[in-house]
């Protein structure tokens, strides 16, 4: 199974390279794609450097008339160009550990039924300094009535960053909308949550770390606040008001979405939201029914799991 590697590329001279060739490392990854965005840096001569070091894995894409689309258009122009059986991202910033797909790699190619693996990750500081502390979604995400989605939505059981995700190229054909590019930040976010409510996937913790994330100024991450948030969840309340939602969830969405509303306002109110969902997550989310199915001993070691013996259930209202 040849896995396709995706690198948006935008002001990361200093950490594309080392992004390419921890990528390069790794027997399955077959095909690497950067998609460099417009860079003021000197990102694109490195970029094409790669391109001619590693001619046949490397790749080089920009978007039409060198236009700057952003990180979600990228993500998109780059899953339209990947070849191969599995594809995974990888921030140009950041970078993959030598095992970053032995465990997820295992499980795929036992079971059919399984679209995408999410695995741990670690930022730089704490791999270096041997911290223990990780980015992951607990075993305890599997356990419920659906897929990844009541989790991922409520991080009741941690989450996953855009490094993390194994995922099947024919799987992605199942969703209508890839990418949001209308969302500045936290599209791949947007994308993770409808992905967990419409694939089967799981949440392993035998990688630990898959990748390395590193945080400097330059982060896109660094630059969210109260409106990116607000239109955020105003975006994800629209999608999943045409969906078939559990009324807990529904209500968990409108929380979210009133609190950043208020907040990107500089409104008190916005406190009074913020005291609501810490109830909430206190004593009304643990109770839910959607938490209730016990994890799938079939599974190997390390991965709990929905029942899987008929098709994942929806969320009903």
């Amino acid at each position: 199974m040849g896995i396709s590697v995706i690198i948006p590329v935008y002001n990361a001279e200093e950490f594309v390279a080392a992004a390419v060739l921890s990528a390069l490392a790794i027997n399955e990854v077959r095909q690497v794609i950067l998609i460099e965005d417009r860079s003021p840096d000197n990102s694109l001569a490195i970029c094409q450097d790669l391109v001619r070091q590693h001619p046949n894995l490397v790749e080089l894409h920009m978007h039409p008339d060198r236009r700057q689309l952003g990180a979600g258009a990228s993500r998109n122009l780059g899953l339209e160009k990947a070849k191969e059986e599995l594809v995974a991202f990888l921030d140009a910033d950041d970078y993959y550990l030598p095992h970053r797909f032995d465990y997820p790699l295992e499980l795929l190619r036992s079971r059919p039924d399984i679209d995408y693996v999410v695995s741990p990750s670690q930022l730089e500081h704490d791999y270096l300094t041997n911290s223990g502390r990780y980015t992951m979604m607990s075993e305890a995400a599997n356990n419920t009535t659906c897929n990844l989605f009541p989790a991922l939505l409520t991080e009741r059981h941690g989450y996953f960053d855009t490094n993390s995700i194994l995922i099947r190229a024919q799987s992605l054909k199942r969703l209508s909308q890839l990418f949001n590019p209308t969302l500045t930040l936290h599209q791949d976010s947007e994308l993770w949550l409808r992905i967990a409510y419409k694939l089967r996937g799981y949440t392993e913790n035998l990688t630990l770390p898959g990748s390395v994330v590193r945080r400097h100024s330059k982060n896109r991450i660094t630059h969210r606040n109260a409106s990116s948030l607000s239109l955020y969840w105003d975006t994800v309340a629209t999608e999943f008001q045409r969906r078939e939602v559990h009324r807990t969830l529904a209500r968990f969405i409108r929380l979210k979405k009133k609190h950043y509303h208020y907040l990107r306002k500089n409104s008190p109110i916005s406190y009074l939201y913020l005291l609501y969902m810490q109830f909430y997550d206190a004593a009304v989310l643990p109770w839910a029914d959607f938490w209730k199915t016990p994890a799938d001993t079939s599974l190997p070691v390390g991965i709990g799991a929905q029942s899987l013996s008929e098709e994942p259930q929806h969320l009903f209202i």
